[in-house]
């Protein structure tokens, strides 16, 4: 955060993750319609990802402050997640 502000700096990870959380449940839904893309590996861990990592509550989406142990660490793999 910006010292004084309480605000995050433009860049920082913080804003960038929580400006991706935001974004991510409009792509979520527009690829759910589509056949096509519901059945690749890559947008099954997208949305494993973000229900592992994000709060939605009452419209609003929030990162996690901790997403817990049972996490991808390969994306390539999504059977291979921490112990």
């Amino acid at each position: 955060m910006a010292s004084g502000k309480g605000e995050w700096l433009p860049n920082s990870p913080q804003r960038l993750r929580q400006q991706a959380a935001v974004d991510l449940p409009w792509i979520i839904k527009r690829c759910a319609n589509c056949a096509n893309m519901i059945g690749l590996s890559t947008y099954r861990a997208l949305v494993a990802i973000f229900n592992r990592q994000c709060e939605v509550s009452e419209g609003s989406v929030a990162v996690k402050a901790k997403a817990g142990g049972d996490c991808i660490q390969n994306p390539s793999d999504a059977d291979a997640n921490a112990a």
